[in-house]
């Protein structure tokens, strides 16, 4: 059995024990995951009905936080679809969210997930500017890695520039 199947395995277990005991908010975070591992291997379709559903249950018992996540997934398969306006309506809702809880990692994410919607649309002003809005959040977290990541970002576009 590949690393995938079987987390799918534990996900659903864990969902099916979630559900049978009402625990709602861990119902929707199996849902997000399960969704995590279709988006994993590339089943964008399959991997859309599990964020849906998690993005449902969130918002009936006004978890604002996993409602930004699921928002912020949602995006990310609109954008591995390539369609980048509806990625850019989801990635616009989970960014309020994200500032409105305070979750300054997941406005990062996001800033930076906008950015790469601009990148890829050729508009490299407005994707710089949310590269250095994720980077100055990151900077501020302490994030290590997603500083790097976003750097090279930014460099990439600053060298597109002079072509």
């Amino acid at each position: 059995m590949g690393e995938t199947e079987q987390a799918l395995e534990y996900h659903k277990k864990a969902l099916k024990i979630d559900r049978k005991i009402g625990y709602r908010e861990g119902e929707a975070n199996d849902l997000g995951n399960i969704g995590n591992v279709y988006e994993l291997d590339e089943e964008f379709d399959e991997a859309l009905v599990y964020h849906e559903q998690a993005l449902k249950i969130h918002r009936e018992i006004g978890n604002r936080e996993g409602e930004a996540n699921a928002l912020g997934n949602i995006g990310l398969i609109h954008s591995e679809n390539d369609e980048p306006e509806k990625a850019m309506e989801y990635y616009q809702q989970a960014l309020k969210l994200h500032q409105a809880v305070g979750n300054r990692e997941g406005e990062a994410n996001t800033l930076g997930n906008v950015g790469n919607i601009y990148r890829n649309k050729g508009e490299k002003e407005s994707a710089l500017k949310h590269y250095r809005q994720a980077l100055e959040v990151f900077v501020e977290i302490g994030a290590g890695p997603s500083v790097e990541r976003t750097k090279k970002n930014i460099n990439r576009l600053r060298y597109m520039k002079k072509n």
